[in-house]
């Protein structure tokens, strides 16, 4: 019988290593199971370091699991040299290499030669390599034992290990889009949400790479992001339900030895539209947009123009706050006040806040930067419609609208390098949040209304018809919005 012989060959292999090594060759992970049943700790050597690194490879996470059971040290066996030998036996036509192309191309002036030679392509290929390439794809990354690999021996590299292996690895299986490997590597991480809208993001980046012409290839990949952003959009969902609390983790979940973006960064720039709409991403956008100040809009910007109608009891005096046991101790505030304990040694706390501190969280809000500039951009409305039906007709230009050329100038370099910041660090995707709320559409349209009236009174001079035709429509509607009885 074939089983009884595959049996017999596993039970009498010289050593421990050997009998696994069978097993993974016959595909027999109950084998391979007695076997190990038989010995209390894994032998710490140089091959079954090499098998799991073939494991890795062949993504066999069957035979994995089965060394993780009896207690194998990933601590010990990742180390910086071990990941980075990692990424260098990767295939040559696979993404990683696809995405790296550049960046290898331009290490030297000789890169197209470089790149196309594949044993000189495994040698340079370096973690620091993949720091620049994932700051690059993410807008922010950095992890200081990448940069390690700049200028440490490998002697020192094979001596450091990682705080967080499993994520290290998880990483590695989806630059490589290896997406069993990515799932069982991503159910033995801590911080499942943050991995998972990470994996989602990193592979929608990833799929923009892919040429047009491989487009099963782009689907794929485009698939095992929608299977991670449904990940996290359950475990958000399942958390939200036993932690009501959630709002004030999300900031607060740890990337181990990674600096890099947060989640809802990276859910914006990755286009995890369904987890962006859950109601926990919802509510904690709307914590930061407002500063945590629930009022409606329109209180908010009666208060903005009138600070003393923040004393009325309609705002809430009560505000949460994410502070230290330390911090706690060092304001005397009273145990009754801490709601929940929300990790990382951080409490949920409940304070009363003065008028002066409930006004200055409200002008410090974003919601309040955007609600005063368009307060500010209604007078310069009717400042420029003025300017062209009563000094239109004369010969040169007066001195109101120098002033009005000038702050339109000023108003529109202050609005456009937030957006050119943005567009440098991240590119176009996190314009979609910001011209998702109205008051950027009306400063927008504010400010368009604006310039029309500067260039059509610079362009077109004297043409006074079309002039005083435009300028009548433009009041008649302004004053409508306002007064529309």
């Amino acid at each position: 019988d074939l089983d009884i012989i595959q049996s017999i060959t596993v039970e009498t292999a010289a050593d421990v290593i050997g009998a696994v090594k069978l097993a993974v060759k016959l595909g027999r992970t109950d084998l391979a199971r007695e076997r190990l049943s038989l010995v209390r700790h894994l032998p710490y050597a140089w091959e079954m370091d090499k098998l799991l690194t073939d494991l890795l490879l062949e993504e066999n996470v069957e035979f994995i699991d089965v060394l993780l059971t009896f207690n194998l040290s990933m601590e010990r066996y990742l180390t910086i040299e071990a990941l980075q030998q990692l990424y260098r036996k990767s295939s040559n036509n696979d993404l990683l290499r696809l995405c790296l192309k550049p960046k290898l191309d331009g290490s030297n002036g000789d890169g197209a030669n470089e790149f196309n030679d594949p044993p000189r392509v495994k040698a340079n290929l370096c973690l620091y390599h993949i720091n620049e390439l994932l700051k690059k794809l993410t807008g922010k990354f950095h992890s200081h034992y990448y940069e390690l690999t700049r200028e440490a021996s490998s002697d020192e590299l094979n001596e450091r290990t990682f705080q967080g292996p499993f994520q290290e690895l998880f990483l590695w299986a989806i630059l490589r889009q290896r997406q069993k490997l990515a799932l069982f590597l991503w159910r033995k991480c801590e911080e499942g949400v943050f991995l998972a809208v990470f994996a989602s993001c990193l592979s929608r980046r990833i799929a923009r790479v892919i040429p047009s012409h491989e487009r099963q290839r782009k689907l794929q990949v485009l698939a095992n992001a929608d299977e991670f952003e449904d990940l996290a959009v359950t475990m958000i969902s399942s958390c939200a339900n036993v932690y009501p609390n959630i709002t004030w983790t999300i900031p607060t979940f740890t990337k181990v030895s990674w600096n890099c973006a947060d989640t809802e960064w990276l859910g914006l720039i990755g286009r995890c539209r369904r987890f962006m709409g859950t109601r926990e991403m919802q509510d904690y956008i709307y914590f930061k947009w407002t500063n945590d100040v629930s009022a409606r809009t329109l209180p908010v910007s009666a208060g903005l123009l009138f600070p003393p109608l923040f004393a009325l009891s309609y705002f809430s005096t009560e505000k949460n706050e994410a502070m230290t046991r330390e911090q706690i101790e060092k304001e005397g505030i009273d145990d009754s006040q801490i709601q929940a304990y929300i990790g990382d040694d951080c409490y949920l706390v409940e304070k009363q806040l003065s008028v002066k501190e409930i006004i200055a969280q409200t002008y410090m809000s974003p919601r309040a930067k955007f609600m005063l500039r368009f307060i500010i951009y209604l007078p310069f409305l009717f400042f420029a419609t003025n300017t062209i039906l009563y000094e239109m007709p004369r010969l040169r230009y007066t001195l109101s609208e120098l002033f009005l050329a000038i702050t339109l100038f000023i108003q529109v370099l202050d609005a456009g390098f937030p957006f050119v910041d943005l567009a440098r660090k991240c590119g176009k995707h996190h314009f979609d949040f910001f011209l998702s709320l109205p008051f950027v559409w009306l400063e927008t349209a504010i400010a368009l209304q604006l310039l029309i009236c500067l260039f059509l009174r610079l362009f077109l001079k004297y043409n006074f018809y079309l002039m005083k035709s435009f300028a009548a429509i433009l009041r008649k509607s302004a004053s409508l919005f306002f007064c529309p009885s």
